[in-house]
């Protein structure tokens, strides 16, 4: 039987590879010696990852909630189920092979508007600060 602490392992873990996805987008962004073709194609495929691995870090948080792992934070932002169904649509589109080259959940949040990149964001920062907190705490006892 896994045990809770295994179980808040492995959801960090893939935390941490969505936040290393995260990470390399931001810093593709800002890296002029590529040329910009590559350029933008290696953006878009850290973003693709990154939001891709936020969905599981979210299918993560949800099956632990029956372990008693809440954040209001965290879970307030959860709840809005419209972002996160564009999450998930967006993530199986990126995940699962697509006949056509952009297909439509993949456009979809593509063209979502500034506020989903906001909640996503928003939603990635939380997860920083309760990783960060959690784990902090843990050292410390």
């Amino acid at each position: 039987m896994t045990t809770r602490v295994e179980q808040m392992l492995s959801l960090y873990q893939c935390f941490v590879w969505c936040n290393t996805m995260k990470n390399y987008y931001y810093a593709s962004i800002s890296n002029t010696d590529i040329e910009p073709n590559k350029l933008k194609d290696q953006i878009q495929s850290f973003m693709v990852y990154w939001y891709a691995g936020l969905w599981v870090v979210i299918e993560g948080w949800v099956h632990l909630q029956n372990q008693e792992v809440h954040d209001s934070r965290i879970d307030a932002l959860i709840q809005e189920k419209e972002k996160t169904k564009l999450l998930r649509d967006f993530r199986n589109s990126v995940m699962h092979y697509q006949d056509e080259f952009y297909e439509k959940r993949f456009l979809n949040m593509l063209t979502s508007g500034q506020q989903n990149v906001d909640w996503i964001c928003g939603l990635h920062e939380e997860f920083v600060r309760f990783f960060n907190n959690t784990m902090l705490r843990k050292k410390e006892s």
